[in-house]
């Protein structure tokens, strides 16, 4: 299995300490994962902009800003392709869950475009 984890914080982790792990993905938004490991939430760019325009300190538990309603893929044999129409919606990274919500792979939008090349 991949190393995923540039892609991934943890849901005690501060809103600061995600702002470093996107910049490590250059994707622009990273996966949050419970105790369990169990990916929970997103937590966008767009996300921490409105949580800082709302007043919450960047000191924050990342439940101030995360966005537990996201998109994901189901399953081991979810493909590349079926990741475009959420890429079309401006989506940068889609992760691919099992139905416990454990982490199997993640697509980028710039894995997308690797293949397309």
């Amino acid at each position: 299995m991949s190393d995923y984890s540039k892609f991934c914080v943890d849901e005690d982790q501060s809103i600061l300490s995600a702002i470093a792990q996107i910049q490590k993905s250059s994707c622009r938004c990273v996966l949050v994962r419970n105790a369990e490991r169990k990916i929970t939430a997103v937590l966008s760019e767009g996300d921490i902009l409105r949580a800082i325009l709302n007043g919450t300190d960047l000191h924050a538990p990342l439940a101030n800003a995360a966005n537990p309603s996201f998109k994901y893929l189901q399953g081991a044999d979810a493909s590349i392709q079926e990741t475009i129409p959420l890429f079309k919606q401006g989506i940068t990274i889609v992760p691919i869950l099992d139905n416990k919500f454990d982490l199997l792979q993640v697509i980028t939008i710039f894995d997308l475009l690797e293949q397309q090349l």
